[in-house]
């Protein structure tokens, strides 16, 4: 309960910290109004994890776990969808026109992300809802009987939610690489990629422990590791995505600071023969921070320039 609290008092605070550092262009630069939305879903993922504490579940909170943890982490991967279609689109390597999109455009693409979610549940409710269930497992080892009260759940339709996520999670991942190029202020990669990479890991491990525990009647188990799966994922994502740039708006860091550090990174990891061109590069990106993603045209390929 405590690591749940704790958790929750985080993302109240990144979402506290950009609300007031809302002007701070490195703020903008990452679609405020998703962000928010997505601390909303990451807010609803962490408490879904109160459901799973409770001993003998009912009716309600059987409902309860079978519905917050998919809306929560679905509502805050369309969001996070939403602000890379965004800039997939007006910088994407593999985007047909460049454009820049409103939020209300951009809402529909995240209210399709969050439909397939939506949609998965509403069928599992109507076909196989959870409801409580009383299990005894003989306990061999101290020789007796024990009574666990948890609630049933259909394995099919655990891995067609699961099988939604992940797949809503590798696309918006796909989205994140081919919008790399961005201009520095709007320029997430980094801090997605390692926020949707840990997402993947996430699913690539829990899937399978949590598929095991259910088939093993090791409840006990299954409970604490749905609460560490709820709580620890949301966590990390919300550090990942939002710490770094928070921390920069607080110190005061502009533009042309940011992006000075952010080139020195780079250029430790890159050949010698290839910083001359990095360095222009990151000086074309700092002298187009105070333009709008359309007012930015992407520059034309090797064979645009050839023709």
């Amino acid at each position: 309960i405590a690591f749940t609290t704790v958790s929750i008092t985080i993302c109240l605070l990144t979402m506290t910290l950009i609300l007031a550092y809302r002007n701070h262009v490195l703020i903008q630069g990452i679609s405020m109004f998703f962000s928010i939305l997505s601390l909303f879903g990451f807010l609803l993922l962490i408490g879904s994890s109160y459901f799973y504490i409770i001993d003998k579940p009912d009716a309600a909170v059987c409902t309860a776990r079978m519905w917050f943890a998919p809306i929560g982490y679905g509502m805050a991967i369309a969001s996070i969808g939403a602000k890379i279609y965004r800039l997939y689109r007006a910088f994407g390597a593999n985007s047909p026109q460049a454009k820049e999109l409103s939020n209300c455009q951009l809402s529909l693409f995240s209210s399709g992300m969050f439909g397939a979610v939506l949609i998965t549940l509403v069928i599992e409710q109507a076909i196989s809802p959870s409801g409580p269930k009383t299990t005894e497992v003989e306990d061999e080892s101290a020789n007796k009987i024990v009574t666990f009260h948890h609630c049933s759940w259909d394995m099919g339709f655990y891995f067609a939610k699961v099988s939604v996520l992940a797949f809503l999670t590798l696309l918006t991942t796909k989205l994140a690489y081919d919008s790399r190029e961005a201009p520095i202020q709007y320029n997430e990669a980094k801090e997605l990629g390692m926020a949707l990479y840990t997402a993947v890991i996430a699913f690539l491990v829990g899937v399978p422990i949590i598929y095991w525990l259910r088939e093993n009647d090791e409840y006990g188990v299954l409970r604490i590791s749905a609460v560490m799966f709820t709580v620890i994922l949301p966590t990390l994502m919300i550090g990942f995505l939002f710490f770094y740039r928070i921390q920069c708006a607080v110190r005061g860091i502009t533009v042309d600071q940011f992006d000075s550090n952010v080139a020195r990174r780079i250029r430790i990891n890159i050949p010698d023969d290839q910083k001359g061109k990095q360095t222009k590069t990151t000086k074309q990106s700092s002298s187009n921070y105070k333009r709008s993603p359309a007012q930015i045209r992407r520059q034309p390929s090797v064979s645009e320039r050839q023709l």
